[in-house]
């Protein structure tokens, strides 16, 4: 599921690549950065909020059973901890663990991952795709045709990538931070 997930969303991330080269208006740039930037945050932070969230209840579980409150306070816990002072602690939504129906399926587990992994894999080929161009095209299809072989981190390793380089991890969100920086300097414009 992460392999297809990082297919999905670098497809995604180039299509939102092009519609930012075809922006009319400010507007319209604000618009589409925002909902790249909403899913960026989403799939990262959401996700390890979540990721900790069922990490903790899962340790809990084996202990007792847990409560509707018991679970609504430790995903406003991890919400508080995640994502710090962006949201307002007086507004977060206490049954968000309720709202997500993989919560309650057998046999998954820390469901949200491989969409973080997907989004930040993804990323991390399309920072390699701007710095190599078309040369990047022929690795990158034999790469999707070499999904579900092998575990993720010996594909890429298949085609240079150590997913235990922080530097290729720090590509991915560089590309997330530069979209950041310009829906700011948008927004200040404003």
């Amino acid at each position: 599921m992460t392999m297809a997930e990082a297919a999905s969303l670098f497809c995604e991330t180039l299509v939102t690549d092009q519609a930012l080269a075809n922006v009319t208006s400010p507007q319209e740039e604000l618009a589409i950065l925002n909902t790249f930037l909403v899913t960026a945050v989403m799939n990262v932070v959401g996700a390890q909020s979540a990721f900790l969230f069922e990490q903790d209840a899962f340790k809990r579980r084996e202990q007792a059973d847990l409560s509707v409150d018991e679970l609504c306070d430790l995903s406003k816990q991890f919400d508080k901890e995640v994502f710090g002072d962006a949201l307002n602690p007086d507004h977060i939504h206490p049954y968000a663990w309720a709202a997500a129906p993989h919560s309650f399926m057998p046999g998954i587990s820390f469901y949200n991952f491989p969409y973080a992994f997907g989004l930040l894999f993804s990323l991390g080929l399309y920072a390699q795709y701007q710095q190599r161009g078309s040369a990047f095209v022929a690795d990158y299809e034999s790469l999707l045709a070499s999904t579900g072989e092998v575990m993720p981190s010996e594909l890429a390793e298949r085609f240079g990538i150590r997913l235990d380089d922080a530097g290729f991890w720090q590509a991915s969100l560089g590309v997330i931070e530069k979209r950041i920086q310009r829906f700011q300097e948008l927004c200040a414009a404003q």
